[in-house]
């Protein structure tokens, strides 16, 4: 799937995160429904079995299935960061080993969210001994509410007895071979005759393995009557768990059902039974008759706004008094809905935090301090909220709000227009900075109108004050009824008004928008004073600003723009359709708009004038839609204007019996007159299959496309996948070479740095390094066009005699460049493709660097992680780990310089002057021997502990290397530190890299021997 803006720029804020190199981290990413895997770095995946996981598959197929340990495990870790704002820890135990797990959140954007966890192995520190010896002794306690446990290996067909208190299951026989032949001899024995069929049917292999193996769930519980030793039976629970010993491991809990030990189990069924309407006690029917009938008359009568909500904070109903609060007509306009679709608050989080507390932790919330929007005003509620259940579980959440009480009058005064009943100038600054700070933090954005009626002022000079508190009645009248739930109102004077909403909400308040105009335009007489007026406005959005100042300007400069264009005034003037008439007039596509309401025919084109054929002074006054489109006498039973919307298109195919052609729809809703009207634009298919048949001819190909995509994210090497892919483009289209090239960081070159060749077509890629820029056309094509196309190379050349040719054998070809966040990072070219797909290619070349820009992207955070697992993170060299890669890439038959080093006095400098003090005699003696290293030759310096590193210089001679060692002592000696220091020259190949580290240690301790005799 093709990543969105937001999602693009939460994955390069993962590239700016401090991912530390000695640690196992993985990095996670959750869509608001399900968690998955993204990477791990190199020590991660070093250890990954140890955690249980394979593979990045396994462990993404685990985090997908409902009910699996980790997913559970993980989901639950990850609600505690969210509520508590900070990273945590938990521990857990795997393969007889214990792990301590920190989960943090890098970054998110709305629904999606980035995580990183480091992975600690804490088998071996004695704090978690005696937790150990704790959770055992728990453990073993726990398996005396069992009477029976048996420990099923499927794989290997056993079963052993791990817990039994039957005389039949003697402790001298824990283990027994074939787990149906035991099973069914323990149903023969142990199980009351009329459930062994049903026992056995549950009990077989082949069901454990569908139920708990193929489905992935991870218990599967039963009821059966078991044989006491006294020969009577009880009820007993049978639970069988998956565990993850191995894949194949299952647990069979056996154990008293707590109804047969339970005084008064008879009556506690009735009340099970009762609350799953299995059967009615009169008692107990009568009482919840009763509740009811209570709850039906504290909601209609309680005269604070009462509401309730199911788990997903929908609502499932409210009373009249919430409804009136906040302007709603009817319930259904609520029911399903949440606060945040309904846009009831500016700032959601504070809102949402308290009710996920209630639902997630069934934690009652009383007497918190709200702000929501009801009627266009800001409003403080106090408001109580308390879980309610169903079946012993938690079902939703009941609240009740009031506003606040006259303590608040003067604030409430402060912020209110008196002759509105809106908010005033001060108010509108107020929820202004509430939806810009909710923007810059959360990233939701919110429209803001700014409306005028401009011959206000010159009305009320000429009729006088009375004229203006009227008419202001009569706009405020007109507003409120025009307000979308979730707005917030400002009267700023002289018939002036603001309104903020946000932006999911964009399309019902833009219809609004015009029946006020329209309303407005309709006020022609106010308190016996002819008059008319027209309603300007402009919109903007808070993302085009970053304060409420820079908005208000904005749309200023927007009204008077639209006042001296006199836009406000357009709707009304002749038959002006919202657009370009003569533009549509001469397309090939056929365009016709009619009233939804009443079919009535207002435009059509030539081209259905042509196809219908219509005279051509046909006029569309009186007529019908479907009289001229289809040649009805009533509207067609497959008309679309039900499912027609203003922010998109629906699109269907027709054959039309009037004319006898096959279209393509593409229909709409634009706004004209203040109301909605149908758009329809229609291709001819038949002409359109005929003239483009040799350019879909890539169209039918779309499925060797996924199938390239698929095989390129599926390797978990991107350097293979990018190179898979080229692969099968390739081969689609027939071409002889793909190449991709990548722009070296700002040196004005490129390199060739993949490349996918015909059989029998000699690569370049070794010669296509480092092309200069300048002389390159391409990216001055792409700045122009997105896209070169060449089908005559030769021809072009001849045109451009400025031009080199960087390739032989070129006939035509195609290059498209590569872009993240918009800047172009390298491009894709492909040489030689088959002639008939050459036109046809562009489109598929487009959408394919996307995704390569992508991968390219993906690669280098992997390179990166791999690069800082490498590296220590304090001195900036080279660790442990990096030294065993580089020992098997030494070349052989050279002499090598191993030089070893360990700093004196670290743990004095730490305890007398601070570990800062201590850490900076750590950079200074990796500088010191860093540049001594660089000066003498290839090679590397390690860090290899605390105080230890490590020198390999290639290429160097015992006298040479004794003038090194000799040289590091002076510039330590300058740099007032002491470093012991200990050097062996040996000849490659080395066959053992402990032995050679195990000799230099000792030549460097006899250094410090001598230093401290």
């Amino acid at each position: 799937m093709l990543e969105t803006r937001a999602e693009a720029r939460l994955y390069n804020e993962i590239g700016l995160a401090d991912i530390p190199a000695h640690v196992a981290v993985a990095l996670f990413v959750f869509d608001g429904e399900n968690p998955s895997m993204l990477a791990g770095n190199e020590w991660f995946w070093n250890h990954s079995r140890e955690y249980g996981v394979r593979d990045l598959r396994q462990m993404n197929q685990a985090l997908h299935t409902a009910n699996h340990p980790l997913r559970v495990r993980f989901l639950q870790h990850r609600r505690k960061v969210e509520l508590l704002g900070r990273p945590q820890t938990m521990t857990f135990a795997e393969h007889e080993r214990y792990f301590r797990v920190t989960l943090s959140r890098l970054a998110a954007d709305h629904h999606l969210a980035i995580y990183q966890a480091q992975f600690h192995n804490v088998t071996m520190e004695r704090q978690y001994d005696a937790k150990v010896r704790r959770f055992d002794t728990i453990m073993r306690n726990l398996c005396l509410m069992y009477q029976n446990v048996f420990f099923l290996n499927l794989q290997q067909d056993t079963c052993e007895v791990l817990v039994g208190t039957h005389s039949w299951l003697a402790p001298d026989r824990d283990i027994h071979a074939g787990i149906h032949d035991f099973l069914t001899a323990y149903a023969r024995r142990m199980v009351y005759p009329t459930d062994r069929s049903r026992f056995l049917a549950y009990a077989s292999v082949k069901s454990f393995r569908q139920t708990l193996l193929a489905e992935g769930r991870m218990s599967k519980s039963s009821c059966f009557r078991i044989r006491r030793q006294d020969g009577n039976y009880d009820w007993m629970r049978f639970d069988a768990v998956r565990i993850y010993i191995s894949e194949q491991s299952i647990l069979l809990c056996v154990q008293p059902m707590i109804l047969e030990q339970m005084p008064g189990a008879l009556d506690c069924l009735k009340w099970i039974a009762d609350s799953y309407g299995l059967f009615a006690d009169a008692k107990l029917s009568e009482g919840w008759r009763r509740d009811a009938m209570l709850w039906r008359s504290y909601s209609v009568q309680d005269k604070a706004c009462v509401f309730w909500k199911d788990c997903g904070r929908r609502f499932l109903g409210a009373n009249a008094a919430f409804l009136d609060f906040f302007g709603f007509k009817d319930v259904s306009e609520i029911v399903g809905r949440t606060d945040h679709e309904l846009g009831l608050h500016i700032l959601d989080s504070a809102f949402g935090l308290s009710e996920k507390q209630v639902i997630g932790e069934g934690r009652p919330q009383y007497r918190q301090l709200v702000e929501c929007l009801a009627k266009g005003v800001p409003h403080v509620i106090r408001s109580d909220q308390y879980p309610f259940y169903e079946k012993g579980k938690i079902s939703g959440l009941i609240g009740r709000f009031q506003e606040l009480d006259e303590s608040f009058d003067d604030y409430r005064e402060a912020i209110r227009d008196q002759e509105t009943g809106f908010v005033n100038y001060r108010g509108m600054l107020m929820a202004g900075i509430e939806f810009i700070d909710n923007y810059l933090q959360h990233g939701e954005d919110f429209t803001a109108v700014y409306f005028c009626v401009p011959a206000i002022d010159a009305a009320v000079r000429m009729y006088g004050q009375a004229f203006r508190r009227e008419l202001l009645q009569r706009l405020a009248a007109e507003f409120r009824q025009g307000i979308v739930p979730g707005s917030v109102v400002a009267h700023i004077g002289s018939g002036r008004f603001l309104c903020f909403h946000k932006l999911i909400h964009e399309q019902r308040l833009r219809d609004r928008i015009l029946r006020l105009t329209n309303a407005v335009h309709n006020i022609r007489n106010v308190n016996g004073c002819p008059c008319t007026f027209y309603l300007q406005y402009a919109v903007g959005y808070g993302s085009e600003t970053k304060s409420i100042e820079g908005l208000l300007q904005l749309l200023v400069t927007r009204a008077e723009a639209a006042r001296k264009d006199h836009l406000g005034e357009s709707i009304y003037i002749g038959d002006r359709i919202a657009f370009d008439r003569e533009k549509f007039d001469h397309m090939d596509e056929r365009v016709y708009m009619c009233d939804p309401e009443t079919y009535d025919l207002v435009y059509i084109n030539q081209a259905v004038v042509r196809d219908f054929h219509l005279p051509e002074d046909f006029s569309c006054a009186g007529k019908k839609c479907y009289e001229v489109i289809v040649g009805g006498r009533e509207p067609c039973e497959f008309c679309t204007n039900h499912l027609l919307r203003r922010d998109s298109f629906y699109t269907w195919t027709y054959h039309n019996t009037l004319s006898g052609i096959d279209y393509l729809l593409r229909d709409t809703l634009v706004p004209w007159r203040g109301k909605n009207y149908r758009f329809s634009m229609a291709i001819n298919l038949n002409e359109y299959l005929a003239r483009d048949i040799e350019s879909n001819e890539l169209l039918y190909r779309e499925a060797s496309i996924n199938d390239a995509l698929s095989i390129a994210l599926s390797e978990e090497n991107p350097d293979k996948g990018l190179q898979k892919m080229l692969w099968k483009i390739g081969s689609e289209l027939n071409a002889e070479r793909i190449s991709i090239f990548e722009l070296e960081d700002d040196t004005g070159f490129a390199d060739n740095t993949y490349e996918w060749c015909r059989a029998g077509v000699e690569p370049k890629k070794a010669m296509m390094q480092h092309i200069p820029l300048v002389p390159c056309y391409l990216y001055d094509g792409f700045r122009a066009q997105h896209i070169v196309k060449i089908p005559d190379y030769e021809k072009f050349l001849a045109e451009n005699p400025g031009v080199e040719r960087y390739l032989p054998d070129i006939c035509r070809f195609i290059a498209v460049p590569l872009k993240l966040s918009d800047k172009i990072i390298g491009h894709l070219q492909i040489v030689n493709p088959k002639q008939d797909l050459f036109q046809a290619s562009s489109y598929l070349m487009m959408t394919l660097s996307r995704f390569i820009a992508i991968m390219i992207r993906n690669r280098d955070a992997v390179r990166e992680l791999e690069h800082m697992g490498l590296r220590d993170q304090m001195t900036g060299l080279m660790n442990r780990r990096a030294l065993s890669n580089y020992f098997d890439e030494l070349p052989k038959g050279i002499s090598c310089a191993f030089i070893f080093g360990d700093v004196n006095g670290l743990k004095r400098m730490n305890d007398e002057h601070g570990h800062e003090a201590g850490d900076q005699l750590i950079k200074t003696v990796a500088g010191i021997m860093l540049k001594a290293q660089r000066e003498a030759g290839g090679g590397h310096v390690f860090r290899m502990g605390g105080d230890e590193f490590l020198m390999i210089v290639e290429d160097i001679d015992e006298m040479r290397t004794a003038s090194l060692v000799q040289t590091m002592r002076e510039s330590f000696a300058a740099h007032h530190v002491s470093v012991a220091l200990g050097s062996l020259v040996l000849l490659t190949p080395i066959l053992d890299m402990d032995a050679v580290i195990t000799k230099v240690d000792r030549e460097m301790y006899k250094d410090k021997g001598h230093r401290h005799r």
